[in-house]
């Protein structure tokens, strides 16, 4: 027997590399190591490799960050392992996750969509609305030194309309069921109404506000102050509890004699509606996903403290959401800026709801040869969505307050001009109807 005491001899040999010395290959020369021929060796690609990277100059480092998988950590060193933990951070950094798909945040140039009130509108001059729903307006003149603030109800026999002296500038209000709600974000300077720094840091502190439309007791009003930093994003009222969405991410809750009750963490919220004893948030999930927004919703149950119902919510490509709410009924519904109004079917049937368009303000605009027509949502009530008729490329309602119409809703289906495709949108109706929540009855 011949035994060999060194079969290579690499001290000897300097052509000859350690099996453990690391090989740089270009991204070709990995991709024919893979052919299917087999033909050329790893030696000779490696020799190719030094007259090509030689030929052609420095390569950018990062055509060669894919090859750092074909490092085996044969000496238990634990590079490896820090070098995969790098690139799942690095991962991190430039994606996001929903539902278990990564989205490449940098292939979105959505802009996420700030924090709105439903029904409020921007100044305009001294004046704007601060809300505007099925219930009542409330608009707000600005004095410089205060505000003069008027709510006004649709139905003067349930409610009396009021108007109060405002020293806070309030920017955004909720009518709800049984009283109204008003808050502003922090802001520079010491208000009239606020001569006292409370906190220390010669700022308005953002403040929340509730009145009850029938006073039973003296003390039945209350205004909170929120801490230095952190300022209301938006509020909403339902039958037991004033909620409000703020800068730290939280969801305050409150009971109507102003005891705080509950909160949450709830990051990237949106706005917010109410109605009995359902609350219904729109946050991001996160980067915007294409051209769309990246939105969820989410329904919870203010009384137990239970999620309902939660999941994506469809909005149009490029469009961001104008109005939030429930019908008169309490379904939930969205309006985005590209006219379309969607309804949540069987909400109350946890994994089962589905988001229904019921109405293309665009198609409707055409059809009635009113392309310049833009429909400004206030709430929907029965088969027909109430709103103001905005004309001349206008955004929000102006003052004096502006008439409210009434536009019949209908089912985005083909052929609505035919006799065939109106027999079809009633058996449409008819199955939602059989299903238990039927269009007729859904308002």
């Amino acid at each position: 027997m011949v035994e060999w005491d060194n079969i290579l001899p690499l001290e000897s040999n300097k052509s000859l590399r350690h099996p453990a010395e690391r090989i740089t290959l270009t991204p070709r020369e990995v991709g024919k190591l893979f052919d299917d021929d087999g033909t050329e060796s790893l030696p000779a690609a490696a020799q190719r490799s030094k007259a090509d990277s030689r030929a052609e100059g420095p390569m950018d480092h990062d055509e060669y960050s894919d090859l750092d998988d074909f490092v085996v950590d044969d000496d238990g060193a634990g590079y490896v392992a820090k070098r995969k933990d790098e690139n799942k951070k690095s991962a991190l950094l430039t994606t996001g996750t929903t539902y278990g798909l990564f989205i490449n945040a940098g292939a979105s140039t959505i802009v996420l969509q700030p924090p709105f009130q439903s029904g409020a509108t921007p100044k305009r001059t001294d004046r704007r609305y601060l809300a505007f729903n099925l219930l009542g307006i409330v608009s707000s003149i600005d004095h410089g030194t205060h505000s003069t603030v008027s709510v006004d109800f649709h139905d003067r026999g349930s409610h009396r309309n009021y108007y109060f002296t405002d020293h806070y500038n309030y920017s955004m209000a909720y009518l709800g069921e049984r009283g109204a709600m008003y808050a502003v974000e922090s802001s520079a300077g010491l208000s009239k109404g606020n001569d006292e720094d409370k906190n220390g840091t010669g700022r308005n502190p953002s403040v929340l506000f509730y009145r009850p439309y029938e006073s039973w007791t003296s003390n039945s009003e209350w205004l909170v102050h929120l801490p230095p930093g952190e300022d209301v994003r938006a509020i909403a009222l339902n039958e037991k509890t004033a909620i409000a969405a703020t800068s730290k991410d939280f969801i305050r809750f409150f009971s109507l004699s102003g005891v705080q009750t509950f909160l949450f963490a709830l990051p990237g919220i949106v706005t917010i509606s109410a109605r009995g004893e359902i609350a219904l948030f729109i946050y991001h999930l996160g980067p915007g996903l294409g051209d769309s927004q990246n939105f969820v919703y989410l329904l919870y149950n203010t009384e137990t403290h239970e999620r309902v119902q939660e999941g994506r919510l469809p909005v149009s490509n490029k469009a961001t959401l104008a109005w939030v709410g429930f019908s008169e009924t309490g379904l939930p519904a969205v309006y985005d800026s590209a006219g379309i109004i969607s309804i949540l079917h069987r909400h109350r049937h946890p994994h089962h709801a589905v988001w229904i368009p019921v109405f293309d303000a665009q198609a409707v605009s055409r059809q009635q040869g009113k392309n310049n027509d833009r429909y400004w949502a206030v709430g929907l009530m029965g088969e027909q969505l109430m709103c103001v008729v905005l004309k001349g490329g206008a955004e929000h309602p102006s003052f004096p307050k502006p008439i409210i119409s009434e536009v019949n809703l209908q089912l985005p289906l083909l052929q609505m001009d035919s006799d065939v495709g109106k027999l079809e949108e009633m058996q449409v109706f008819f199955i939602v109807y059989t299903n238990g929540f039927g269009f007729w009855m859904l308002f």
